[in-house]
């Protein structure tokens, strides 16, 4: 699954997914916010789905522990190959062993997203199984007992359905006193 060329992206759904892109070519654009080492922001070898969240919560994208080559994932807003808009990016996420990716990212139901997985460079190419699910804003950890990891990088968020809980900090003032 998975094709060649954002313009012909394949619906994806939750689960598990198995993915070549032996045959794959490397396509554009350039993610000069997801380089690491020399690979210039090069995503190498390619393939695209589209992605339609049921819920709000949190989009969780891996293939850690599951590839044979050093993989990449992506994650755009909106269905416009013409106008990306980049809101995660991950290759070798820690934790993962064989330079494997792990992400996660906020996202509205309603809204359509884009998911690019490639290799870290041209000539990065194999194949994997790729993790998808979401992550109801319910069933996320609201409280310091259960964080989540997250690398480098912007990450978007939400705090609907959020609790206060935590130590009280009185030397932080808030706006209203």
């Amino acid at each position: 699954p998975g094709a060649d060329d954002c313009k012909n992206a394949v619906p994806l759904v939750d689960g598990r997914h198995l993915y070549s892109t032996l045959a794959a070519t490397t396509g554009e654009p350039v993610q000069l916010e997801c380089e690491t080492g020399s690979d210039g922001g090069v995503v190498g070898n390619d393939i695209w789905f589209t992605y339609q969240p049921i819920d709000d919560g949190m989009l969780h994208l891996s293939t850690c522990d599951t590839v044979n080559y050093d993989s990449e994932l992506l994650v755009y807003v909106g269905t416009d190959c013409d106008d990306l808009v980049l809101i995660a990016c991950n290759d070798d996420a820690s934790g993962c062993t064989g330079y494997s990716s792990d992400l996660r990212t906020s996202v509205e139901c309603g809204s359509s997203y884009l998911v690019r997985v490639g290799g870290w460079r041209d000539g990065s190419l194999g194949t994997g199984e790729l993790l998808v699910e979401l992550l109801s804003n319910d069933s996320l950890p609201d409280d310091c007992s259960e964080p989540l990891r997250i690398e480098e990088g912007v990450h978007p968020f939400t705090t609907i359905g959020a609790t206060t809980d935590g130590p009280v900090h009185p030397e932080c003032k808030t706006f209203d006193e």
